[in-house]
């Protein structure tokens, strides 16, 4: 279940990433304005919270932006955001989702189990390299990530 949780934000950027409006590519990064909007998965726009708990511990949390509302009508661009209501988990076209990660420890087996991101395909398939470097590096990934998410963490480099 998703913690109720509120949060000081930057509603525009909650915006966007919840809206995941049409992108405009400027060179080198070419990309189609859908890229966002045409994601399988709406968590492609998310959003992490570093912070300290009851405890002045360093904790995090990870959520969907579609799974945040503002606390009150803001009158400016910084206000508060609540979670939704719901399950921390959810299926969209035969893929796991992950929309709220309560902790770094649940976050990190999210990603390696891959329920965090979106599929991405290429529109004609893959190309040959993209299909020896998901087979050779990917499975790597998660724990790099893992890894550095762990090191800036306990280092206080967050």
């Amino acid at each position: 279940m998703i913690a109720p949780t509120n949060f000081k934000a930057n509603l525009e950027q909650w915006d966007l990433l919840s809206r995941r409006p049409e992108v405009l590519a400027i060179k080198p990064f070419n990309c189609r304005p859908n890229i966002l909007k045409d994601a399988i998965l709406p968590s492609i726009g998310s959003i992490m919270v570093f912070h300290k708990n009851s405890s002045n511990l360093k904790n995090f949390f990870y959520v969907s932006a579609d799974k945040l509302t503002p606390l009150s009508s803001p009158k400016n661009r910084f206000a508060k955001l609540k979670t939704l209501d719901g399950n921390s988990l959810r299926e969209i076209n035969g893929h796991k989702e992950r929309v709220f990660a309560c902790c770094i420890h649940t976050f990190a087996k999210s990603l390696y189990d891959l329920e965090i991101g979106t599929p991405v395909h290429h529109e004609s398939g893959l190309s040959d390299l993209s299909t020896l470097f998901q087979t050779n590096n990917l499975n790597y990934y998660p724990t790099i990530s893992f890894c550095n998410i762990i090191s800036s963490y306990s280092t206080g480099d967050m």
